[in-house]
């Protein structure tokens, strides 16, 4: 079988494209279409606009490999591949599989000033997503609530099958240069907890660093994650202007030495806005890197948080960070003990999901190559 995975993300860093991609070569003959030369694979790669994030140089890549390998089954990866969907159906025929990892409604995307061709292409992908979606064969979701929303919101015939984003670190970190560069931060007998969600005035940095404040000295915040030249210099003034001496931004980090940086504090915290569908049910990934290294978790009040913390008792799911950091020092061992067993019932999840998302996509295929088939 020929198999082709379109993806506009970089795959060396989006940890679902990935998993997607592997899944894909399980199946057989992988295709991969994408504008960053994935590492370690050569085969079958073929990369859009010279490397560099460009999008109509991808979607004409995708549309002349389309017609150059006449895939049997199509992988597309989130909205800005929902513009092929039409375009796949009337010539190819081919077995499309929709993987979504955000959830864009019309109503809650944002409009950019300044940025009239992004807010443009984003209620464009809206469009082509709601019109077509029902067309694909087969709908995968992050969780559970996402699917039940796009059931209704994309009139599917079925609810889309969960693929969660169920993620660890695996990679190596260098231990002679994670001491050199980050232990002092951890010898401090402080409640370090690490947040890796970068430096944005519409996250929840600054919340979280004046809460820290409020905190006092038992208690350090080391920030980790992406942030322009300009945000890093605005919250770094923040926190010399507010005397906030207790959390430090440490910039971009590798995967590997956020698996040190993890392994060292006492907790994670994970924090999303309740402005967006795709916050307010947000799938983050981070919590399970958090989870598999035995590490407690502090996240907001969005459902899929909260519905992880009140099964699982892991964490605590609370908007009042302030209570939430104060309560699980105060009960460590008792998250810790279960963030341990929980653990152990992930490991088993994880070294079986991929292969069982492989065995979906090959059924759901044959069904209807036989005639069996039922629309999802």
């Amino acid at each position: 079988m020929k198999i082709m995975f379109i993806v506009y993300h970089d795959i060396n860093s989006e940890a679902r494209s990935k998993e997607i991609y592997q899944v894909c070569n399980r199946i057989g003959d992988a295709y991969l279409i994408t504008y960053r030369q994935p590492h370690n694979v050569n085969k079958n790669i073929y990369v859009s606009g010279n490397g560099k994030r460009r999008y109509f140089p991808f979607i004409f890549k995708a549309v002349k490999m389309l017609r150059i390998i006449k895939p049997d089954m199509v992988v597309l990866h989130d909205n800005y591949t929902s513009p092929l969907i039409p375009f796949i159906k009337l010539f190819y025929g081919s077995y499309i599989v929709y993987d979504s990892s955000e959830l864009f409604i019309k109503s809650n995307i944002r409009r950019n000033k300044g940025k009239r061709i992004k807010s443009f292409l984003a209620l464009l992908f809206n469009y082509f997503e709601k019109k077509y979606l029902k067309k694909a064969d087969l709908v995968l979701a992050a969780n559970i609530e996402r699917a039940k929303i796009m059931k209704d919101y994309f009139r599917l015939n079925s609810i889309p099958f969960v693929f969660d984003n169920i993620h660890k670190i695996e990679e190596k970190y260098n231990i002679e240069y994670c001491i050199k560069n980050y232990k002092r931060f951890f010898v401090n007998n402080k409640f370090n907890i690490l947040y890796a969600g970068g430096v944005r005035k519409d996250r929840e940095t600054y919340t979280l660093a004046d809460t820290f404040k409020r905190l006092g000295k038992g208690y350090f915040l080391i920030i980790v994650g992406s942030a322009t030249q300009l945000e890093s210099s605005e919250f770094k003034d923040y926190l010399k202007n507010n005397t906030i001496e207790n959390v430090i931004y440490l910039g971009f980090v590798s995967r590997n030495n956020l698996k040190y940086l993890i392994e060292n504090s006492a907790a994670s915290i994970s924090a999303f806005k309740m402005d967006t569908y795709n916050n307010i049910f947000c799938a983050s990934g981070k919590i399970y890197e958090s989870i598999f290294l035995n590490r407690p978790i502090i996240v907001t009040e969005n459902p899929p948080l909260k519905r992880l913390c009140a099964e699982k008792k892991v964490g605590i799911s609370s908007n009042d960070f302030y209570f939430s950091i104060k309560k699980l020092h105060l009960n460590y061992d008792y998250y810790y003990k279960n963030v341990v067993k929980y653990h152990q019932e992930l490991e088993n999840a994880y070294n079986s999901r991929l292969k069982n998302l492989a065995s979906l996509l090959i059924d759901k295929y044959k069904n209807k190559i036989n005639g069996d088939y039922k629309h999802d």
